[in-house]
């Protein structure tokens, strides 16, 4: 992951991108600045790695799948921002906004219609976890089968193959309201 790799860099004295305790008044600033570092989009894009915005990134989507509506959250991207929290519809729609704004090449290929298809909250945030529980080893073509709980399909069945996330063997009769949910692991 580019994080650790920027990371193990900024510590490393013999590196270009060291950043050194001595110019820190102590650890505490330091790990803030690396933080802060970590958020730079040139370190990113300069090897080619998708940047993510932090609106759109899986650990805040998890994070907020199931807070009140109304409530404002913390978004740091470089600078720390506020969101206030509506659905997490609209949520998902608006990270995948933030993912096209910052990726140009994205714009209107990704499928913001969360809102839209107006999924039970409680069956979308139920779906975001039994992603968020399924285990994938990296190269490794592993299967978790989701349970027909919180309204997901009893026969949906995600699968990592190296790098690409896959959903195949989806029911006949699984509606539209459910592909956001099948594109939106690829993405995360």
């Amino acid at each position: 992951m580019r994080q650790e790799e920027l990371t193990a860099q900024f510590r490393d004295k013999d590196h270009a991108n060291y950043l050194d305790p001595a110019g820190f008044d102590d650890a505490a600033e330091q790990g803030e600045n690396i933080r802060l570092e970590l958020e730079e989009r040139d370190y990113y894009t300069e090897e080619n790695v998708f940047w993510v915005p932090g609106l759109a990134r899986w650990n805040n989507i998890k994070t907020n799948a199931r807070i009140a509506n109304g409530t404002e959250i913390e978004v740091r991207n470089g600078k720390t921002s506020k969101y206030k929290f509506t659905t997490l519809a609209k949520l998902m729609d608006d990270a995948l906004e933030a993912i096209e704004k910052e990726n140009p090449k994205l714009k209107g290929v990704l499928n913001k219609m969360f809102t839209q298809y107006q999924i039970d909250p409680a069956a979308l945030a139920g779906a975001l976890g039994r992603i968020q529980g399924a285990w994938f080893a990296q190269g490794q073509s592993d299967a978790a089968t989701f349970a027909p709980a919180d309204g997901f399909p009893a026969d949906a069945t995600l699968t990592r193959q190296g790098d690409v996330a896959q959903t195949h063997r989806f029911s006949e009769s699984l509606q539209a309201p459910w592909q956001p949910v099948r594109d939106i692991w690829a993405v995360f």
